[in-house]
């Protein structure tokens, strides 16, 4: 992305945190990665997908209400816009709760790393 991209912040911001999430992806395909590796990431993963991500679907929540106050919202087909909304609204809700029990599994995953070091084995060369 440039700095002439003119989409609004948050849907630049949700970009970049797909383009964080593919370089989470390949980056973790390979199997040289140190559990006290996996320990830190899960760490940062916890801030950011178990705290973020919930707080920032929540904040969309209360951002589509203020768009049907805001402005004059109309849906293609003519129902009633408000129904559109709480239904995306229920939605992001669920998913934010969801986020939040991945959260708690992030922790545990990373308690059972939080005493592992990994060394070089001296029969392998690195």
């Amino acid at each position: 992305m440039t700095d002439d991209d003119n989409r609004p912040t948050v849907v630049r911001a949700s970009a970049y945190a797909c383009t964080a999430l593919d370089a989470l992806q390949a980056a973790s395909e390979f199997d040289d990665i140190k559990g006290q590796d996996v320990y830190a990431a899960l760490g940062e993963l916890k801030s950011g997908v178990g705290d973020r991500l919930p707080t920032s679907l929540r904040n969309l929540v209360r951002a589509l209400g203020y768009s049907l106050d805001a402005y004059d919202v109309r849906e293609d087909d003519g129902s009633d816009p408000a129904l559109a909304i709480a239904k995306a609204a229920d939605h992001l809700g669920e998913a934010a709760t969801m986020l939040e029990l991945v959260w708690d599994h992030l922790e545990q995953a990373q308690t059972a790393l939080r005493g592992q070091s990994a060394h070089a084995r001296p029969d392998r060369s690195a």
